[in-house]
């Protein structure tokens, strides 16, 4: 991937980065969401999200593609772990 998209330097720890603070960022809004919605209705959107997003990612042609795409994964994927994890 790095060499396909002309990565180099700090480019990869950047994507890594970029999708936790978007991750960290809108945690507390999908969990929110969550209490509004039902988690079945909220749980499959997250999936499907994730979904497009990674299909997305396998296309992306540029770092600056590559970073929106861990962006908004970490946006779709922020409600997953807290949201299963509270849920018994």
């Amino acid at each position: 991937m790095e060499e396909a998209i002309g990565m180099g330097g700090r480019d990869y720890n950047n994507a890594l980065t970029i999708f936790f603070i978007s991750y960290a960022g809108a945690e507390p809004i999908t969990n929110l969401l969550l209490k509004r919605y039902s988690p079945r209705y909220f749980f499959t959107t997250i999936i499907l999200l994730w979904g497009a997003i990674m299909t997305v990612m396998g296309c992306v042609q540029n770092q600056a593609g590559l970073l929106a795409c861990r962006w908004f994964l970490g946006l779709a994927e922020a409600g997953l772990y807290p949201g299963v994890n509270n849920r018994k």
